[in-house]
C-alpha cells in the first residue's frame, strides 16, 4: 500500500512559485520510495512536476514448467497402448474434455479424471481396427503449452480427427477439443 513519509505545501507568494514536494513509498508494487515536486504558478496550477523513485522490479517466483513435449510422449506411448491408468496420469483433476461430431452435430463433454476415464474407454471401445491409424499432423508447442493433431482411423470410421491440447505449468492437461468426422450414431 502507499505510505506518505512527508509532505510540504508552500502557496505561490509575490514573485515566488508554489511548490509541493511529496515523499511516498510502495514497496508492495516494487517502489521502495520516491519524491514527487510539484510547482505551481500564481493561480495554483501545476506548471513542472519532476519524479524520482527507487523501483526494485519484482521478479515473481520460479514455477516448475515441465516440457510439453515430455506430457505429449507420455500420452502417445499410453494412447498407443490404450492403457487407461497411465493416461488418466496424463490430465490435471478439473480436466474437461470436448468431442465433437461433424457429421451428426454431437458433442459430449467430460470432466474430472472419471471423465478423462470414460471418454478414452469409449473411444477405445469404437477404434476396433487400427490398421490405419496415423497422426500425420503433431504440433507441440513449448512457448503456449498446447498440443495440436491431425488424426485419422478410416478402418474404425474415423475419416478424420483434430485434437487441441491446453497443457498448465505442472505439465498436465487442463483442456482438450477433439472434432471428428464420425459415421454412425455412436460417435466419440
Amino acid at each position: 500500500s502507499d505510505v506518505c513519509s512527508s509532505d510540504l505545501v508552500e502557496e505561490a507568494a509575490g514573485n515566488r512559485a508554489g511548490r509541493v514536494l511529496l515523499l511516498w513509498s510502495c514497496p508492495a508494487s516494487g517502489y521502495l520510495n520516491g519524491t514527487d515536486t510539484f510547482v505551481t504558478n500564481q493561480e495554483g496550477k501545476f506548471t513542472q512536476q519532476n519524479v524520482v523513485v527507487n523501483y526494485q522490479r519484482k521478479t515473481p517466483p520460479p514455477t516448475q514448467v515441465v516440457a510439453v513435449q515430455d506430457s505429449w510422449d507420455h500420452h502417445f506411448t499410453a494412447f498407443g497402448g490404450q492403457n487407461l491408468d497411465e493416461i488418466v496420469k496424463d490430465y490435471s483433476d478439473d480436466a474437461e474434455i470436448n468431442i465433437v461430431n461433424w457429421v451428426d452435430g454431437s458433442m459430449q463433454t467430460f470432466r474430472g479424471l472419471e471423465g478423462v476415464r470414460k471418454a478414452f474407454a469409449e473411444l477405445f471401445a469404437q477404434m476396433t481396427d487400427l490398421s490405419d491409424l496415423g497422426a500425420p499432423v503433431v504440433q507441440v508447442d513449448e512457448q503456449k503449452g498446447s498440443v495440436f493433431l491431425i488424426w485419422k482411423n478410416p478402418a474404425s470410421g474415423y475419416k478424420y480427427g483434430t485434437d487441441s491440447f491446453m497443457v498448465n505449468s505442472e505439465g498436465k492437461f487442463v483442456r482438450q477439443h477433439v472434432v471428428v468426422s464420425k459415421l454412425g450414431s455412436d460417435a466419440a
